[in-house]
């Protein structure tokens, strides 16, 4: 297949699913620099495969609008760039890059710092898991929920390159064809009609498979090449986008709090967002904070700082909390802020701006415990957002409010059943008895 900037097979399977190995020639200077490349990359090549696949079904009686989605990536290192101490750190963070972006930052993600990135190097980190699967002597390899990265020490006794992307394709078109089984039971048609030899499935067309391949050449990744894709897991039970498990709500706590990695995150306690619909959640947080301090645990507030041409001025009408006393957290919680790990300002909905992001890998937390408001926009959003960095995170309900009212809080907890498990939302009392 033609590709303007680099060079591209299609493989087509009898079930119907299309999967693109596309390679691509980068030179990264760094691991944050290939990581940063690989999310910015997504705007143009998405929209090219769906041109590819379209006309490859332009002689099909109804037109198909294409659809492509990432699976997962793979880097296969070549030439590491890193001290071979680093090694085994750096082929985790290859397996797992979205550690070093922060996928927030305007107008389009941003490398994390170098300070971040080398004491990641050295001093690993284990709050994202990757499993294992080299032999010692002869390769390092890791994958992990959005990637596989692998080395190859001893070449001649490793796997090859085509090794690992013939059976990479073959596994992403199984995934591409179950997912499309599983859409079809959800959307009430019998999944035993799904299969076809044509390319065009009779009853709906598998969402293909985007297949990347990318190869870099810098100081610490000199040579990096590797098949990509970018799928979030759908975990097991089978969640995914949709919302929780399918078919039913697990109501009991899935797991228990990790303590000693835990830390509370306080979201936009300013007074801008307290008003007769949300004050009464004030004496719960400050109860909580307290009671979170009392056990040594590290506490971050963020507070949120709107600006004229803002997306919530253009979009949403709403031009309030630009200016203090709006600003500012509220006098019950100021002396808490005051000794708080940090305090984050922030211009989106989410905790993970870079410093939030910075200050968790940092710190390795592998448990966040959110609370505050609101609880249907920037509790929910955070939230949400350590849920796919595959952290876990906790709701803390009676300690959350919505300057919107309670309609607004009941949406905001709905969603969140679905989006991070109704496990995950407790309430103040249960934080001490919740942690392990």
């Amino acid at each position: 297949m033609p590709h303007p900037t680099g060079r591209c097979t299609a493989h087509v399977f009898a079930c119907g699913v299309l999967v693109f190995h596309l390679e691509q020639e980068v030179a990264p200077t760094n691991l944050a620099e290939l990581a940063v490349w690989r999310y910015a990359s997504y705007e143009e090549d998405l929209p090219w495969a769906a041109r590819q696949i379209e006309q490859l079904l332009s002689d099909q009686p109804e037109g198909q609008v294409a659809v492509p989605e990432y699976v997962m990536s793979v880097y296969l290192l070549r030439e590491p760039g890193c001290r071979r101490e680093d090694l085994d750190n750096a082929i985790r963070l290859l397996s797992l890059p979205s550690v070093l972006v922060d996928r927030h930052a305007t107008p389009r993600p941003q490398p994390v710092s170098e300070q971040v990135e080398r004491g990641l190097l050295a001093d690993g980190f284990d709050q994202f898991r990757a499993e294992p699967f080299g032999i010692s002597g002869v390769s390092v390899g890791f994958a992990a929920w959005s990637g596989l990265a692998y080395h190859a020490i001893s070449p001649e006794r490793a796997l090859t390159a085509d090794e690992l992307l013939s059976l990479e394709i073959d596994v992403q078109m199984l995934w591409s064809y179950c997912r499309h089984i599983h859409r079809a039971v959800e959307e009430g048609r019998d999944p035993r009609h799904v299969g076809a030899v044509r390319l065009a499935l009779p009853e709906g067309r598998p969402l293909p498979a985007y297949h990347r391949t990318s190869a870099g050449d810098g100081t610490a990744l000199p040579d990096a090449s590797g098949s990509r894709h970018d799928q979030r897991p759908t975990g097991a039970p089978d969640t995914g986008p949709g919302g929780a498990a399918r078919g039913r709500v697990d109501e009991g706590r899935s797991q228990r709090m990790n303590g000693t990695r835990a830390a509370l995150i306080v979201i936009d306690m300013q007074n801008g967002f307290i008003n007769d619909q949300s004050r009464h959640v004030i004496p719960t947080v400050v109860e909580l904070v307290e009671r979170w301090e009392a056990t040594g645990r590290p506490v971050v507030f963020t507070r949120y700082h709107n600006y004229p041409g803002s997306p919530f001025e253009r979009l949403i009408h709403w031009s309030k909390v630009q200016h203090a006393p709006e600003t500012e957290i509220v006098p019950e919680l100021q002396p808490h802020a005051a000794r708080a790990r940090a305090v984050i300002d922030k211009r989106i909905y989410s905790y993970f701006t870079s410093e939030g992001v910075d200050i968790a890998t940092r710190e390795g937390w592998t448990d966040l415990v959110f609370c505050g408001v609101a609880t249907e926009s920037c509790v929910l959003k955070s939230a949400v957002d350590a849920f796919e960095r595959d952290l876990t995170p906790w709701l803390v309900t009676d300690a959350s409010a919505s300057h919107g009212g309670p309609a607004a809080h009941d949406a905001g907890l709905l969603v969140a059943r679905r989006f991070i498990g109704a496990g995950q939302l407790i309430k103040a009392s249960e934080v001490s008895a919740g942690v392990g």
